[in-house]
């Protein structure tokens, strides 16, 4: 009976050994997730812009691909002047793409909903996709500024 027994002894240390890795790799995986999701950057990305002002432009590039060049802030700059504080946004829809980036990283597709003020009185609704990269560097989403995730052949055919 002992023999019979010792016999099985490797099976279940094996198979404790085994259950014990996978619960580590699960919580390593878990561990791995950025602190905010794509949606939470987007709301903040657009909550700064509202609040204008230098400091708070300055953060919302930080929520960009912007910040990880060295382009300098005037290009965002130029391109956030624009930005009507006036706009409501809504956050529609928001997924993370089966397909990586051309480095390999996750890329998230957040699906937004404007409403403009429009020149003629009142508002125009119109809907937007936002690309986001996952910045393995610093384990957080940042807005694809410099449309790096975007198909050029495919945006030159409209498709």
């Amino acid at each position: 009976m002992l023999k019979k027994n010792f016999r099985k002894f490797p099976i279940c240390l094996l198979i404790t050994f085994l259950t014990i890795l996978w619960g580590c790799a699960k919580k390593e995986e878990k561990a791995a997730q950025p602190e905010e999701n794509p949606q939470q950057v987007v709301e903040k990305f657009f909550s700064f812009l509202k609040s204008g002002g230098r400091q708070t432009l300055e953060e919302a590039r930080k929520l960009t691909t912007a910040s990880k060049t060295g382009a300098g802030s005037e290009p965002f700059r130029r391109w956030t002047e624009k930005y009507d504080a006036e706009t409501e946004i809504k956050i529609i829809d928001s997924r993370i793409l089966d397909q990586p980036g051309k480095d390999g990283s996750k890329i998230a597709e957040v699906k937004i909903g404007f409403k403009v003020p429009s020149a003629f009185g009142g508002f125009m609704d119109s809907t937007s996709l936002m690309h986001l990269i996952h910045d393995k560097e610093t384990n957080k989403w940042l807005i694809d500024f410099w449309a790096e995730t975007i198909d050029e052949e495919g945006f030159k055919k409209g498709g």
